[in-house]
């Protein structure tokens, strides 16, 4: 590969800061979501995103492919990797974080930066609550319903007439993707895609040093494997991280070898 032009980062993205042991232990899920947090963020719609409207539109641009509840320029979806989904703490305002079900009402009066402490991980609410509830209502984004639901009203009522709503408004949005079915055989592939955790993390830094350094694949492979002779396994790793970014908005994410 000839050499290129060095590329700038807009932001600081931080160094994984978790406990690489306590990795093997985390799903398969939490760590396709950590490392698709870590392509995203190298991704062109994102760093757009950030130099256009700063950390909230980075936010809005994560929150169209998927991620919420995370705030990734302070590092917290590290977290992922060092604990299982029932251990992780939930974001401040959100019912439920699996589902991404917020009360706006909360998440509107928070003050600035609040955190949840639990398990020795920190989770950061939103710099701004009221500035993060206001964009989920004007975002023109089907794939997100706000509500006001008066909770006076017996619970099985409020139930059986969501259930409708959301059926409906479910259906539309999933016909306006029109998805190719993937089959049980490539949801499982691809959710272990990441299972070799600490060589993925050394892949993304020999993508960094490369893209925003101009450091030469034999000093790459010097400074993370302390071997300049691996330089051909630092180019291999380099493009698999720029293919992963490069797909970063395929239904079909990662892609699997072939």
């Amino acid at each position: 590969m000839p050499r290129k032009s060095a590329k700038t980062l807009p932001y600081k993205i931080l160094p994984f800061s978790g406990d690489i042991k306590l990795t093997s232990k985390c799903s398969p899920i939490a760590r396709h979501e950590f490392f698709r947090i870590e392509a995203l963020l190298r991704s062109e719609p994102v760093m757009s995103a950030y130099m256009h409207g700063g950390e909230q539109a980075l936010h809005r641009s994560l929150r169209d492919f998927g991620i919420i509840g995370h705030q990734p320029l302070r590092g917290t979806h590290h977290a992922l990797l060092n604990s299982d989904n029932h251990q992780s703490p939930v974001p401040p305002g959100y019912l439920d974080r699996k589902l991404g079900i917020i009360d706006l009402g909360v998440l509107a009066k928070l003050p600035p930066n609040s955190a949840v402490h639990s398990e020795g991980m920190t989770i950061y609410g939103p710099q701004d609550g009221e500035a993060e509830c206001l964009s989920y209502l004007r975002e023109e984004n089907s794939r997100f319903l706000c509500l006001l639901l008066d909770v006076s009203h017996p619970p099985t009522a409020i139930k059986d007439r969501l259930f409708e709503i959301l059926k409906d408004r479910h259906a539309a949005y999933a016909a306006a993707l029109k998805p190719e079915r993937i089959s049980l055989y490539q949801r499982i592939q691809r959710a272990n895609h990441f299972k070799e955790v600490k060589a993925w993390l050394h892949a993304f830094q020999c993508y960094d040093l490369y893209e925003y350094r101009q450091i030469s694949y034999g000093r790459i492979a010097a400074h993370i494997w302390k071997d300049h002779k691996r330089r051909d396994a630092a180019e291999k790793a380099y493009s698999k991280v720029d293919k992963l970014i490069r797909s970063v908005g395929s239904d079909h994410w990662p892609p699997l070898p072939k």
